[in-house]
């Protein structure tokens, strides 16, 4: 039997350029990669913005890391500018990142265009949630690490008893 492979580009929804209220729906673990620094262990974080697709879904913004929160690492600032403090001592040896679930922020995103003309919406910034916003939740999504062939979609509200700031 053969396997084929084809083009089946998408295009997809892109959400608009600048500041967006957001949620981390998802962590993904992406494993170990080849970069152009050698090996690295890679994680992606996903968020939900407060745009909306078309069909009415809420729109995703992801952005894929290194798992380090070395100084010059991308993910330490990251993280350091979302929470609005930087990491302890403590919390460098180990922060968790399955607590950014259902974690509040804003997302600035900005379009990079490619030599072959197609755009891409990256996550350049996340800051801390407004103050005396109301809080996005999680709807419609089932987590990476979740989900299987059967996964039905529920549009249940996620928990945020446990959000770490």
């Amino acid at each position: 039997m053969p396997l084929l492979a084809r083009d089946n580009a998408q295009e997809w929804e892109l959400p608009s350029e600048g500041l967006h209220d957001a949620v981390c729906c998802d962590v993904v673990d992406l494993g170990e990669s080849e970069t152009r620094w050698g090996k690295r262990h890679r994680v992606q974080l996903r968020w939900q913005l407060d745009e909306e697709t078309s069909d009415g879904k809420p729109m995703l913004a992801m952005r894929t890391l290194g798992l380090s929160l070395a100084e010059k690492s991308t993910l330490r600032p990251l993280l350091e500018a979302w929470r609005g403090v930087r990491f302890n001592a403590a919390e460098l040896k180990g922060f968790d990142l399955e607590r950014l679930i259902n974690a509040p922020c804003q997302v600035q995103i900005m379009y990079n265009v490619v030599d072959d003309g197609h755009t891409f919406a990256n996550v350049h910034t996340v800051i801390p949630p407004a103050r005396g916003r109301e809080r996005l939740i999680v709807r419609y999504y089932i987590r990476v690490k979740d989900r299987t062939d059967e996964t039905p979609i529920d549009p249940t509200p996620n928990d945020t008893e446990d959000i770490p700031f």
